[in-house]
C-alpha cells in the first residue's frame, strides 16, 4: 500500500504540474493577443532629419497613424514604402517605443553632381541614386560629370552606366572629394576612362590619367597646386 500512494502522489504532482504549465501558456497567449488587439495602440508617431517632406506625406506613404497597435505595425514594410517612394529619403529607419510610440528616423538625400546626359542633366545623390531627371540647365554649385553614358533614367535608380566601370569610377571619385572637402570643382570628364579630368573653379584643368590611386592623386594635388593658385 505505501508503494501504490507514493505513485498515485507522484502522478498527482505530474499532473499539477501539467496543469500550471498549461495554465502560464493559456496566460501569455492570452497575453499576447490581448495586446495585438487592445494593448499598444500608437498614440505618437516621432519624425526626425525630415525638411524636404511634410509630415502628413511621410504618414501617408508610410501608411502609419495614431490608433493603430504598436505591436502588429511592420516597421519593415513601412521603411520599404517610404525609400521606394520618395526619392530624397536615403535611409529611413523606423522604431518602436513601447508602449505607444513610432519613430521614424530619416536620412535625406544630399546633391552630389549634375550628369550631362543627352543635351539634359540629371541628378545624383551622393549615395548614387538620380534624384531628378532631364532638367535643362545644370543644378549649379555641384560638379556636372560629362562623357558618362547613363543606362538608368528613372528617378529613384541606382546610377548605372553603359560602361560599368565608370558608375564604379564616378561613386568612388565623389566619396573622395567629398571626404578631401574639395570644393569648386565645376565639371568631372570622365569621355576616357584612362584620361579622367576635373576642372577646378573654372581656371584649373587636374589630370588625373587613370582611376588607380585617385584619393592619393586628390590628395597630392590639394596640398599643392590648388593651396598655390589660392594663395
Amino acid at each position: 500500500y505505501p508503494l501504490r500512494r507514493q505513485r498515485q502522489m507522484c502522478i498527482r504532482d505530474r499532473n499539477m504540474r501539467n496543469v500550471y504549465v498549461a495554465s502560464f501558456f493559456a496566460a501569455a497567449a492570452l497575453l499576447l493577443v490581448l495586446s495585438m488587439f487592445l494593448f499598444f495602440n500608437v498614440s505618437e508617431i516621432k519624425i526626425e532629419g525630415v525638411t524636404l517632406y511634410e509630415q502628413d506625406q511621410i504618414l501617408g506613404v508610410g501608411g502609419v497613424s495614431t490608433g493603430q497597435n504598436l505591436v502588429r505595425t511592420n516597421t519593415d514594410i513601412v521603411e520599404k514604402r517610404l525609400k521606394d517612394t520618395l526619392v530624397y529619403l536615403d535611409d529611413v529607419k523606423v522604431t518602436k517605443k513601447f508602449p505607444s510610440t513610432l519613430v521614424i528616423t530619416c536620412t535625406e538625400a544630399e546633391k552630389a553632381a549634375d550628369i550631362e546626359y543627352k543635351n539634359s542633366y540629371y541628378v545624383l545623390s551622393a549615395s548614387g541614386k538620380i534624384l531628378e531627371t532631364k532638367n535643362p540647365a545644370p543644378t549649379g554649385d555641384i560638379p556636372v560629370v560629362k562623357g558618362f553614358e547613363l543606362k538608368s533614367l528613372s528617378q529613384g535608380d541606382k546610377l548605372a552606366s553603359e560602361d560599368s566601370f565608370k558608375a564604379d569610377i564616378l561613386k568612388e571619385l565623389l566619396n573622395d572629394l567629398h571626404d578631401l572637402k574639395f570644393k569648386n570643382i565645376d565639371s568631372i570628364d570622365l569621355t576616357t576612362r584612362s584620361d579622367i579630368k576635373l576642372m577646378y573653379d573654372g581656371r584649373l584643368e587636374i589630370k588625373l590619367g587613370s582611376s588607380v590611386d585617385m584619393e592619393y592623386k586628390l590628395t597630392s594635388v590639394s596640398y599643392t597646386h590648388l593651396r598655390a593658385h589660392e594663395t
